[in-house]
C-alpha cells in the first residue's frame, strides 16, 4: 500500500558495487515495504562528475555551468521527501569521485546561505561502513554528508555506521536487521512529516 506520493531518493557514494550499495538496497526495500516510493538510487560509480572549479558563476543564483549531468541528479534529489546516503569510508572521508559530486552542490549552498532561499525539503539518513576502527572513523563522513544535505534543503536525522566491513561477505545478519529497523524508523519519520505538511 502506497503512502500518498511520498518519495525517497538514494545515493551510493562507493566507486564499486560493494557493501554500502548492498545495504542501501536493503534500506530501500524496507522503505518500499513501508508503503513509500523509493526511486532507483544514484550510483556514483556509474558517473564521472567534474570537480567544482570555484568559478563563482553560481553566486548570482545561476546553475553550475560545468558540462556533465551533476545538475540533473542534484535537482532530482531535491524533489524527494527524504534522502538516504550510503558510503564506505576512504581515509576517514567519502570517496574522491563522490566528493566531486558533493562539491557541485555549492550552487545550492549559495542560494540558501547568500540569497535567502531557505526552503526545507525533507529529512535524510546516512549509512556508512568501514573496515578499520579509529575513534573518529565516521566523523568526517557524517559532517560532509550533513552539510551536503543541508545545502540541498535536507536535515540529517538518522545515522547508522558499521565497523569491520570491507567486503559484502563481512555483512552479518545482525547488520542486515539493524538496517531494516533503521529504515522502518526513518519511514515513520517521513510519514509523520508528510502528514504534518498536509494538516
Amino acid at each position: 500500500m502506497s503512502t500518498g506520493n511520498l518519495k525517497i531518493g538514494g545515493v551510493c557514494l562507493s566507486p564499486r558495487r560493494g557493501s554500502s550499495e548492498i545495504l542501501l538496497e536493503l534500506f530501500l526495500d524496507e522503505i518500499r515495504a513501508a508503503g513509500i516510493s523509493a526511486v532507483p538510487p544514484l550510483l556514483i560509480r556509474e558517473h564521472s562528475f567534474l570537480p567544482c572549479n570555484e568559478c563563482e558563476i553560481c553566486y548570482d543564483g545561476s546553475d553550475c555551468p560545468l558540462p556533465d549531468d551533476a545538475n540533473v541528479h542534484l535537482n532530482s534529489l531535491r524533489q524527494m521527501d527524504g534522502i538516504i546516503i550510503a558510503t564506505p569510508v576512504f581515509f576517514y572521508s567519502v570517496p574522491g569521485g563522490a566528493k566531486c559530486f558533493i562539491d557541485r552542490a555549492q550552487q545550492f549552498w549559495v542560494r540558501r546561505q547568500l540569497l535567502g532561499q531557505n526552503e526545507e525539503r525533507g529529512l535524510a539518513a546516512l549509512i556508512s561502513v568501514a573496515s578499520s576502527g579509529g575513534e573518529k572513523l565516521f566523523e568526517d563522513v557524517r559532517l560532509v554528508s550533513k552539510y551536503f544535505l543541508d545545502a540541498l534543503g535536507y536535515r540529517l536525522t538518522d545515522v547508522l555506521s558499521f565497523r569491520g566491513v570491507d567486503n559484502p561477505g563481512d555483512i552479518t545478519d545482525d547488520m542486515r536487521n539493524s538496517v531494516r529497523q533503521f529504515a522502518r524508523r526513518f519511514a515513520v519519520k517521513i510519514k509523520e512529516r508528510g502528514k504534518s505538511e498536509k494538516d
